[in-house]
């Protein structure tokens, strides 16, 4: 297996303020506002891609439940980094979840992302209602749209300091 994307970008939701992963301008987001947020991938999950379908292995418990060979086709799952409490198992996802947590990185809108996969095969809702699902699963923050290509942290670096 192999992680895409390197690691998740800083600043996104850590355990300490899950409440705050929706970050907009307003205290409420309307119909139309999750187009200009920007989502930012959980820095603490890691998205792992196979080499082959890896959705046999899932739920084997000895080595005799194990395929003698994988599938071919890639997979792709999410693993979450243990931080007390309760452990999230791994997710299996499809390639269009791993592609929007790609993206995820606090410098695109919801727009642009979901301009990015417009005429992707597997898509089978608007973009931005995935993308919202994912921010209802907790593996995206959504915070107010930076400037196209500038990361969280050069946007925090550059903003004045707080009195």
């Amino acid at each position: 297996a192999e992680e895409d994307e390197g690691r998740a970008p800083s600043g996104g939701p850590t355990d300490a303020d899950w409440i705050f992963r929706l970050q907009a301008p307003r205290w409420a987001v309307e119909d139309g506002d999750l187009s200009e947020l920007a989502p930012l991938r959980d820095p603490d999950i890691r998205v792992l891609s196979f080499a082959f379908d890896a959705s046999a292995f899932v739920g084997a418990r000895t080595l005799a439940e194990l395929p003698a060979t994988p599938a071919p086709g890639r997979s792709f799952m999410v693993a979450f980094r243990h931080r007390g409490g309760p452990r999230r198992s791994p997710l299996l996802v499809d390639g269009v979840t791993a592609r929007i947590l790609a993206l995820s990185d606090g410098t695109r809108a919801v727009a642009t992302i979901a301009a990015d996969l417009h005429g992707d095969a597997g898509i089978n809702m608007p973009a931005n209602e995935w993308i919202e699902q994912l921010f209802v699963q907790g593996l995206i923050s959504l915070r107010e749209s930076l400037r196209q290509g500038r990361s969280p942290v050069a946007a925090a670096e550059a903003a004045p300091p707080r009195p």
